[in-house]
């Protein structure tokens, strides 16, 4: 079934590029390719919006520097939101 929405695809862009004068297949073979890429990259968005995953090193560590120690069940969104705040509040006391 992908082969033949990626064939419907290119036979789309083939028509679009017949009616610009502009059929050539290099450019189609371009098109196909940024669109594979931008695929890839939401795919990866999406990745790592999903990735719930404990807090990392630098992140603990960082959170150490700032003089919080922290939960070892964070996740990497808790942490990140955690040193957010931490920072405001230290910018904000100076």
């Amino acid at each position: 079934m992908e082969m033949e929405h990626y064939a419907e695809q290119l036979r789309q862009i083939w028509q679009c590029l017949l009616d610009f004068g502009m059929a050539h297949e290099d450019y189609a073979v371009a098109i196909m390719q940024e669109m594979a890429k931008d695929r890839r990259m939401k795919q990866i968005a999406k990745e790592r919006r999903n990735d719930e995953g404990q807090a990392t090193e630098k992140q603990i560590a960082y959170l150490r520097m700032l003089g919080v120690e922290s939960d070892d069940d964070m996740t990497k969104t808790e942490a990140s939101e955690l040193i957010d705040q931490v920072v405001a509040r230290k910018a904000r006391a100076k």
